[in-house]
Parts: structure tokens; sequence; C-alpha cells
């Protein structure tokens, strides 16, 4: 049974808002003397949560009176951090997605790191690329500090493209393009052109890039039944339903794109930056990337993580430090290095071993932050987690034949107007 998202989101939301007042102010800290200790929560894979260890045992070591108090929760993070928050019991420095920070903005529950950024010597705001950090712009309130970035590239196999004597992709494709490839890559049941990878996430680029929008300037109505993007989800789907250059889509029938890929199956793999990790495994076949393919204009979408401070924390001076390592030079460069995303800070992103790491000489990481130029955030409403879900639950049912693109994104429309006058736009 389908759980009611928005109520939940709701109530969660009416909960956090009684709480942000609570507690003793922000800034107090423990007794002179005393060392203090931050809760600090993330999520992540072993990889990931392995880099952030070694950064905290750094930060300990040049902190010596900073304990941290480290909680990875890479299954069900944000259900803990909404039980966190509900309970009064919010870590003081956590990981903020870029789908539920309208939620935590809106309801006043985070605290303006912009004070300290102002004053920071170990970081400065014009080093962020500006996309990023003005997403976490509330007037003249800064609520997050950019922690990496990921836009959505297109992956694919140098021995698949040479085998089918077909050019590898380039900046200049285009939709016919990439069709044209995928059709000659595929292989019946075998192997295919390409993946409907992490479908919920990729859709709004296809209507960017065919000219629609997903939501009105106002954030009050969802366009998903415009023509533009009508026509851009129908090409889509025919990626399955009438190309047969996907494997199967369908929850229960879906095998893991990612694992097929990196087992020579697929040509080309919509991901992120962080898809580099596990490919950097494969020894079969060299790989590398591009940007995604552009229809009627260019447009891709990226990823986006924050490092947070609650508002009601009480040692708001200590879970600055740990933000500001962690977002600065020394933090960034080690993600960076370790291919997790790509790093936030312009002085970083230059590094030699960021832009062309010479281990991994196959990767064109020039490509991430040029892509800032025409990539664009999810559209920035609280109930986006829930449209995720219901937008998924749309596509499905295409694929099922249950509807047409037309009548699913109809349906899809009516429901999420009806959702969207409640739950507003940041």
């Amino acid at each position: 049974m389908k759980r009611n998202l928005f109520v939940c989101a709701a109530v969660f939301c009416v909960i956090i808002v009684c709480l942000s007042g609570c507690g003793r102010p922000a800034g107090e800290q423990s007794s002179q003397g005393e060392s203090t200790t931050l809760n600090f929560m993330s999520w992540g894979d072993a990889n990931e949560i392995q880099i952030m260890k070694s950064l905290l045992a750094e930060f300990e070591k040049k902190n010596p009176d900073i304990k941290v108090k480290y909680e990875a929760n890479p299954g069900n993070y944000r259900q803990k951090l909404q039980t966190l928050f509900a309970s009064g019991t919010a870590p003081d420095v956590f990981y903020m997605s870029i789908e539920d920070y309208p939620i935590y903005a809106q309801k006043n529950v985070l605290a303006d790191l912009a004070p300290y950024l102002k004053k920071s010597k170990v970081v400065q705001a014009d080093d962020f690329f500006s996309e990023l950090l003005d997403f976490y712009r509330q007037g003249e309130q800064i609520l997050a500090l950019p922690k990496d970035f990921s836009p959505w590239v297109l992956y694919y196999n140098k021995q698949l493209f040479q085998e089918a004597g077909e050019e590898y992709p380039t900046e200049n494709w285009g939709w016919e393009e990439f069709l044209n490839a995928a059709r000659k890559l595929t292989k019946g049941n075998q192997q295919w052109g390409t993946a409907l990878a992490w479908a919920p996430y990729l859709w709004p680029a296809i209507i960017w890039q065919n000219g629609g929008e997903v939501l009105n300037s106002s954030g009050d109505r969802c366009l998903v039944d415009s023509p533009e993007a009508l026509e851009a989800i129908r090409w889509y789907a025919n990626l399955y339903l009438k190309e047969k250059v996907v494997p199967s889509p369908l929850t229960g029938a879906q095998a893991d794109s990612q694992q097929l890929f990196m087992l020579g199956k697929i040509g080309m793999y919509p991901g992120t930056a962080w898809n580099r990790i596990g490919f950097r495994n494969i020894k079969d076949f060299e790989w590398s990337f591009a940007p995604l393919p552009k229809g009627k204009k260019r447009a891709s979408v990226f990823s986006n993580t924050g490092y947070c401070m609650s508002k009601t924390s009480k040692k708001a001076e200590a879970a600055w430090k740990l933000i500001e390592f962690l977002a600065g030079p020394q933090g960034q460069l080690l993600n960076g290095k370790a291919g997790t995303a790509y790093p936030a800070l312009r002085s970083v992103a230059v590094e030699q071993e960021i832009i062309a790491p010479t281990a991994y000489p196959n990767e064109p990481n020039e490509i991430f932050a040029n892509s800032l130029s025409y990539c664009r955030p999810l559209p920035q409403i609280s109930g986006y987690p829930e449209m995720f879900s219901d937008a998924s639950e749309a596509l499905e049912r295409i694929w099922n034949k249950v509807e047409t693109p037309e009548e699913a994104m109809r349906k899809l429309a009516n429901h999420l107007n009806a959702q969207l006058g409640k739950l507003g736009k940041r």
C-alpha cells in the first residue's frame, strides 16, 4: 500500500516548527577547559564513510578540544534525520540532500552560516561555485555550505563503440545521434545501447532539453502535461516501449543497470560523478564519459550535498569549525580525489589531480565543472521527494502500457497541482 508521503511530510514540518525555538542558545558552549563533543551524521557507501572517518580524524588532530561522534546512516538517512529533529535531538552537523533542503529551510530549523563564513580565514564565499552556494541562500542567510556536486553525464563503453564502428559521444551529440548509436549497440536481449538508470532523477532534464518546464516560475503549478513535456516523455518512454534499446526499467524486472554496464552489457549509461568509484574497478574494457546529449537545448540536472548546522545546537562555534574544515579546501580535495563527487570550491576544482587524475586518465573531469553553465538543480518545493515517488509511478504505468504518456502525465499534473498550493516553493 502506498504511504501518504505528503501527509507525513506535513506532520513532520509542524513538529520541527514547534521544536525550532527550543533548547539553549545556539552559541552556548561547554565550560572552559572541557572538550566539546559534536554529533555529526551523514549517509554514504563504505568508501565515502571511510573517507569521512579519515577527515574527522584529521579534524580532531587539529582541534584536540573537539571530539566528533560520527553516525552514518546509508540506508535510512532521511527518516533518521526527521526522527531526530522531531524528538529534539538533531545532530549538531549533518548532510543535507538537495531534495530535502526546502523542507528544513522553510521551517527555520537550520543555523545561519553567513556570519561565520564572512569571518572565516579558511574558506571564502566567492571561492564556491556561485550556482551551488546560491542554492542555499535565503535572503541574507546561508543555511548550508556545499560539500560537492555531481551533474548527470553519459558514461560509455569504448570497446562496444569500436565493435559497432561508432564514433564516441561528444558534446555536440543530440537526441538523434544518441538514439542512432543506441540502436547499433543493441543486440536483442543480450546487450543494450543505453539504460534508464535512476529514471526519476533524470526525467526533469529530458523535459528541460525539449524546452519544457516541470513547474511554473511560482512553483505552484506542475507543467508536465505541456506539449513540450509530453513530447519529451514520449521520446524517453519509447527508448523502452518502441526502440527496445534499454533493459526493462520495470520494478521487479529491472536488472541493476550499473552492474550491466560494468559487465559490458550496456553501451551508454547516464550517471553522476559518484558512479566513477565503481567503474574504476572495471578491468575488461575502457570507458569514459561525455555530456548528456542535448535536445532542442542543452540541459542537465545536478545533485548537490550540503553541510548544515542545527539551529538549536548548543555547540555552534565548534560545529562551525567542523563545517569550515569539511567544506574547506582540505575536505573537498580529499573527497574530490576519491571520486565521490566534484569539488564545490573553484580553487580545488582546478587542481591537476582533480581535472586529470594521473591514475585515471580516461576521466575528462573538466566536463563536471563546465556543466554548471547549463545544469539546473531539481525543482525546489518542499514536497519534491514525494513528487519523485509520484513521477516514478507514472513512468511505471507508461512502461507497463497501462496508460499512455499523455494520460499518465495529465494524471500526474492534476495530482501534483492539488498538492503544490499547500507545499509551496522555497
